[in-house]
């Protein structure tokens, strides 16, 4: 009797609708609070309070205003990622650095996986990045406008199956409009537009010289519009260590302060990572790929 009891509790319990945290849509807005329950009537304030109550699977929504940022202290899973959006018709602009930030940038997600970053406007990062993404992977950064960040627009460090989509990427002062570095790989950079970065447009550096295999592989970069960058030195689109990756769709790369609108080059390699002889990538003009997997064809 003891054991068919048990077994009837244990299935209570794993069928339960209380067995796990259900997915929660949030709301912030200026008018909030973070005392208030989140919620459209009630929403909070600010975005870090939003950052330290989120789990894997809630979207937080974000009304017309002007915000600090914040930093990542959860992450999502698959299926199941964290979401920040602008609220449906909402144009929010985070404009300056939370208390919790490390990097200086304005919005920072470290080692917390499956992450989107939805229609947001990122501008005035004093140290680093507008979006700064480290040792995370699986986050996808869509819809932004990134403006007048110090260093880079969109910058990741270690960050495999990076997604940056339908982003503007304008006026860092001291690099590039988007920075993918660190020996990441699946990295899908499409249909954003870059332009007036003192450095590049875009650029994969795989960086050699620091830990990982040096070597950047299963790239995407197409649909890319990079006018205007390079003033301070740089491409439109630089390579540096990049391998089985697809350059395509560059009809539409347009005049940059450089002389060259992509560029490809080896770093030296100190860790002695191999190093093909030749160029391992393909650079397509004009020709459209509608599946991504086209790319080893």
């Amino acid at each position: 009797m003891k054991q068919i009891l048990l077994a009837i509790v244990v299935f209570g319990l794993l069928n339960s609708p209380f067995n796990g945290v259900s997915a929660a849509t949030y709301y912030v807005s200026n008018s909030g609070d973070d005392d208030a329950a989140g919620d459209q009537t009630a929403p909070w304030e600010t975005l870090q309070h939003a950052a330290d109550q989120v789990t894997a699977g809630d979207t937080v929504r974000i009304a017309t205003g002007t915000y600090a940022g914040f930093r990542a202290k959860s992450g999502g899973s698959s299926g199941s990622p964290v979401v920040f959006m602008a609220d449906d018709g909402a144009s929010p602009l985070v404009n300056a650095v939370s208390a919790d930030c490390i990097k200086g940038s304005i919005v920072e997600i470290e080692e917390f996986d499956w992450w989107v970053i939805d229609g947001l406007e990122i501008r005035n990062a004093p140290q680093h990045a507008g979006i700064d993404v480290r040792v995370a992977d699986h986050v996808t950064v869509r819809n932004c406008v990134c403006l007048y960040n110090n260093t880079w627009g969109i910058f990741t460090g270690y960050a495999e199956y990076f997604t940056a989509e339908y982003n503007e990427c304008a006026y860092s002062a001291e690099e590039h409009g988007i920075y993918h570095s660190n020996s990441a790989d699946n990295a899908v950079i499409r249909y954003n537009i870059c332009h007036h970065n003192n450095g590049c447009g875009i650029q994969i550096n795989a960086d050699p010289r620091m830990a990982g295999d040096g070597i950047s592989s299963y790239d995407v970069i197409s649909h890319n519009i990079l006018y205007e960058n390079g003033e301070g030195g740089g491409a439109a689109i630089n390579l540096a260590s990049v391998r089985d990756s697809l350059i395509a769709n560059l009809s539409r790369t347009l005049k940059t302060f450089a002389k060259y609108g992509v560029v490809e080059f080896e770093t030296k390699n100190r860790r002695k990572a191999p190093i093909a002889k030749a160029t391992c990538f393909r650079i397509e003009y004009g020709k459209e790929y509608p599946d991504f997997e086209d790319l080893h064809r």
